[in-house]
């Protein structure tokens, strides 16, 4: 009998320990789960980086963007401004020539007729 309840207690010690090696199992597996949760936070996390920097890079992208834009339109107008002085020069120009050829003439056309005059007032007297 005693050796009976010897064994008996032998196997209820065994099954004690069998019962807290599940135990310490299943907190490893909870731990591992904890774990791997805790990976899937970090990856979304980094993906959501990811994201994030892919927005700043296509924002900067779009300000680079508008910045030659707006370079070309300042371009477009120093370019239209060098045209409009040119222009402008131009006319100027043309002006004094015909400034200049217009004054030419009338006073070769006074002196003509002065000359004129004196000779029919030589011719006169």
């Amino acid at each position: 009998l005693r050796a009976g309840l010897c064994w008996l207690r032998a196997g209820l010690c065994l099954l004690r320990a069998g019962l807290c090696w599940l135990r310490a199992g299943l907190c490893l597996l909870r731990a591992g789960l904890c774990w791997l949760r805790a990976g899937l936070c970090l990856l979304r996390a980094g993906l959501c980086w990811l994201r994030a920097g892919l927005c700043w890079l296509r924002a900067g992208l779009c300000w680079l963007r508008a910045g030659l834009g707006w370079l070309r339109a300042g371009l477009c107008l120093l370019r239209a401004g060098l045209g409009w002085l040119r222009a402008g020069l131009g006319w100027l120009r043309a002006g004094l020539g015909w400034l200049r050829a217009g004054l030419g003439c009338w006073l070769r056309a006074g002196l003509c007729l002065l000359r004129a005059g004196l000779g029919w007032l030589r011719a006169g007297l």
